[in-house]
């Protein structure tokens, strides 16, 4: 229903000590990177989406939890319903009453700030906007690129719209990327 937290990865990091923390020694990293030596995520944002982490960081955590990431056509439905619409709320344009983005807020905020007004017809949170989400669907066009869905804190209007998708390269990390999981098996 919701993102993956800083503070759900982080139970996630105790239980596989050897697996690396969110880190990326890029400027202007600072407010995402977690401390590599104490292993934790940075002060004062445990319930915002964790970023910075792979595509194999994220398959990671989803089986750790017994869950999985979803398909692209999975996180579509889920944001835009039966209807089609092109917000997971509906029809209408974004505000910085119903999701984060176009850099409103400096950089992501608490899972769920925009909940119920922003939601999904499923109860989906920050589906639009907040972080870009990760999905297990291959980009057609590059197949070893995998594509992420949703827009983040720094897209524009225009790109949180839930039909648009982005790719890359399943190493790629970066400070407007996350995830969430999905239960069960597949859908097709």
């Amino acid at each position: 229903m919701t993102p993956v937290t800083q503070a759900e990865y982080l139970r996630f990091i105790e239980a596989n000590p050897d697996h690396p923390v969110p880190y990326l020694a890029r400027p202007g990293m600072k407010l995402y990177n977690w401390d590599p030596i104490t292993r934790t995520p940075p002060a004062g944002k445990a319930q915002h989406p964790v970023v910075l982490v792979s595509y194999g960081d994220a398959e990671a955590s989803c089986e750790w939890a017994g869950k999985r990431l979803p398909t692209e056509a999975e996180w579509e439905k889920a944001a835009r319903g039966t209807d089609g619409r092109e917000y997971p709320w509906g029809d209408e344009e974004p505000t910085q009453e119903l999701c984060n983005f176009g850099e409103n807020e400096g950089g992501t905020t608490a899972v769920g700030k925009y909940s119920p007004r922003g939601d999904s017809p499923y109860g989906c949170v920050d589906m639009a906007g907040n972080v870009w989400e990760r999905t297990s669907t291959c980009f057609e066009l590059i197949p070893e690129f995998r594509v992420f869905r949703g827009g983040g804190w720094k897209s524009d209007g225009d790109i949180v719209r839930a039909p648009n998708r982005g790719n890359h390269d399943p190493e790629y990390r970066d400070l407007h990327i996350g995830f969430r999981c999905a239960g069960g098996a597949p859908r097709k």
